[in-house]
């Protein structure tokens, strides 16, 4: 009997050793495949994050690159504007430059007509009115224009002074100034009734006083 209940003792505990290695051993690979699917769940969000990360910088570069044309096609509009400034601008100034000339000639239109109406002589003869101070100034001023036509382009650059003024003026004679753009001091000696005039230069730094060119005209012709 003693002999049975030890048989039967070591039976139920090779039953209990048996059953424990058998749930050790399935705890191990239950625990190694959950270690191995958690490597490679680890690993596929590894992968799709490196993917996520180019995917972003592309966008990012193709942002950059939409930027880029903006900023251009802005600078070509910004530069398109420029432009049409710069013409309109010109257009003004050609415009001005058209509207001078034209009160130039109504000017000249005005002074020819106070010509035609010279006084008249109790003889019946007519007799020239005195030029008067403006009128041999603007007189000088058209026969500098006419002379010069390289005056006109350097007054409008303003890098050389050139200007005119009445220097003196008499009963007998009005002496009109002209300052050319070469430095030279230019009178024009007028008499107010005849117009009659004759032409002296100074130049300073040259001539110690103003001495005639020989050159003579009638103011008049250019009332």
């Amino acid at each position: 009997m003693k002999n049975i209940c030890k048989k039967i003792y070591l039976i139920l505990m090779l039953l209990l050793i048996s059953v424990s290695l058998f749930g050790c051993e399935k705890r191990g690979s239950s625990s190694f495949a959950a270690t191995g699917e958690k490597e490679e769940h680890e690993d596929d969000k590894k992968e799709d994050t490196v993917t996520e990360t180019g995917e972003n910088d592309k966008e990012k570069d193709r942002d950059k690159d939409k930027d880029k044309e903006k900023d251009k096609d802005k600078d070509e509009v910004k530069d398109k504007e420029k432009d049409k400034e710069k013409d309109k601008e010109k257009d003004n100034r050609d415009k001005d430059k058209d509207k001078d000339k034209d009160e130039d000639k109504d000017k000249d239109g005005d002074r020819n007509t106070d010509k035609d109406k010279d006084t008249v002589s109790d003889t019946g003869d007519e007799t020239p009115s005195r030029i008067s101070d403006d009128e041999a100034l603007e007189a000088v001023k058209k026969y500098c224009y006419e002379e010069y036509p390289d005056i006109e382009e350097i007054i409008d650059e303003g890098e050389i002074p050139v200007y005119w003024n009445v220097d003196s003026s008499s009963e007998n004679e009005i002496v009109v100034l002209f300052r050319s753009y070469t430095a030279a001091l230019v009178y024009f000696h007028i008499d107010p009734v005849t117009g009659e005039t004759y032409i002296a230069e100074f130049v300073p730094g040259i001539m110690e006083e103003e001495e005639p060119s020989g050159e003579t005209l009638n103011i008049r012709d250019y009332l």
